[in-house]
């Protein structure tokens, strides 16, 4: 009640500048999810500048994914770091990149290949189950027939991605800018599905001795297509 009233009052006054300390404290995770929502995903507060601060890692993690790759690259991050038995106060000024795209990014310029397609999974995982399956239900149908290996075995990416991709293709799905999103998912999936660079998104990669090298130039067009699908989303 007392967010509510204090984001009412923002919005009243057309305050420019909102400042959250530890908005989440002591809060479950079904409404930090609905203040993640209202202050970086609806247009309500799309004009002002969020100062936040907290405690807790995975909301910052789960707000740099829920925001475009573009946006969150203009965030400023600033990580307060263990003081580790020493007098003064250790900040984090070029704290790690929380957005996964953003991070496969950086890792690939880097030429870290592993730790680039590490990143991707996980950015393909939260594309593809949260906004591009919303995208789905909201212009289509978003009901979907998918395999699993076993009770316990995650949804593997590529057949919810091909399952994604059929539900749009469809004559009747009513957004006309489709092609947008079909585009960059038809090149995910054009990529051969028995590659090791999709056999790591759909289950990951175990430590091994003499493993294969992992194509630098499929996972550089799998980066491009994902960045291309979440500005499109």
């Amino acid at each position: 009640m007392g967010l509510s009233i204090l984001l009412a009052k923002n919005l009243k006054e057309n305050c420019p500048l909102l400042i959250f300390d530890d908005p989440v404290n002591a809060i479950d995770d079904d409404h930090r999810e609905s203040i993640r929502r209202t202050l970086f995903e609806d247009q309500l507060f799309a004009g002002k500048q969020i100062i936040l601060t907290c405690h807790g890692e995975e909301f910052f993690k789960d707000i740099q994914n829920l925001l475009p790759a573009q946006v969150a690259a203009e965030a400023q991050l600033i990580t307060f770091l263990p003081r580790l038995e020493e007098p003064h106060i250790n900040v984090d000024f070029n704290c790690a990149p929380r957005n996964y795209i953003i991070a496969a990014r950086d890792h690939f310029n880097k030429d870290e290949i592993r730790e680039a397609l590490s990143k991707l999974r996980k950015a393909m995982e939260s594309l593809t189950k949260g906004k591009i399956w919303g995208y789905v239900n909201k212009y289509g149908d978003g009901n979907l027939s998918l395999k699993l290996r076993a009770a316990s075995a995650p949804i593997e990416l590529r057949n919810l991605s091909e399952q994604l991709k059929s539900k749009i293709a469809k004559n009747d799905f009513s957004d006309p800018d489709k092609s947008n999103v079909m585009e960059p998912l038809s090149t995910l999936i054009g990529v051969n599905g028995s590659s090791r660079e999709w056999r790591y998104l759909n289950k990951g990669t175990h430590e091994e001795n003499d493993r294969a090298e992992f194509d630098r130039a499929t996972v550089s067009t799998m980066i491009s297509a994902l960045e291309c699908l979440d500005q499109a989303i």
